[in-house]
């Protein structure tokens, strides 16, 4: 919750200002956090402690702004991101998920049947 303590203090200009490009479309700071808050909240639903309390949660989506509120939502939920890279070897795949003690899968449409 730090993070949104410190861009609240920022000016409104650098809120808004852009955070990431992906597929020649702009993403403000301002749109990242409010999805990822949102998400946040999705995460955190149905948990009686109210945050993810350190919880590995796996994260599969390619390089893109989904990936970046995804992550972000993890982090501000309490939770550890345990992102996977589709482009790895599918044992690679195979040691990180039966290793890593996930609690949850978060994955974008293209990926959820993966």
């Amino acid at each position: 919750m730090d993070i949104f303590k410190a861009i609240a203090k920022q000016e409104v200009a650098t809120y808004e200002s852009v955070a990431i490009r992906v597929d020649q479309k702009s993403y403000s700071y301002s749109q990242l956090i409010s999805s990822a808050q949102k998400l946040s909240n999705l995460l955190c639903e149905n948990d009686g402690k109210g945050n993810l309390a350190g919880a590995r949660v796996e994260i599969v989506a390619k390089p893109s702004a989904e990936f970046v509120v995804g992550i972000l939502a993890i982090w501000f939920s309490g939770g550890v991101a345990v992102p996977l890279a589709l482009s790895f070897p599918e044992v690679e795949l195979m040691y990180v998920i039966n290793n890593s003690d996930v609690s949850a899968i978060l994955s974008t449409e293209d990926h959820s049947d993966d």
